[in-house]
């Protein structure tokens, strides 16, 4: 029987709709920024570039293979490309 806990974080995973587009855009920009800027320093490509119109558009396509976690905000994501299936032979 799953817990309380795995229910509610089950429960806040969920398929992202286009209306999450433009909060997932601007959750790897973000992080982009945060992250990835203080070690290359590219200006144009950070600033100038990376925008959130152009990301909501990649995502748009893929939508299918992404998922938010939602408690009321969307604060993250993921985007899964390929899966596959694991057999264990004896």
């Amino acid at each position: 029987m799953k817990s309380i806990k795995e229910i509610l974080v089950y429960s806040m995973i969920r398929k992202a709709t286009i209306k999450d587009l433009s909060r997932i855009a601007e959750i790897q920009i973000f992080n982009y920024r945060l992250y990835f800027y203080p070690i290359f320093k590219a200006d144009k490509y950070y600033f100038d570039e990376l925008q959130v119109s152009s990301l909501m558009q990649k995502y748009e396509t893929d939508i299918d293979s992404v998922y938010v976690y939602d408690d009321g905000v969307v604060k993250g994501f993921i985007k899964i490309e390929e899966t596959y299936d694991l057999k264990i032979r004896k």
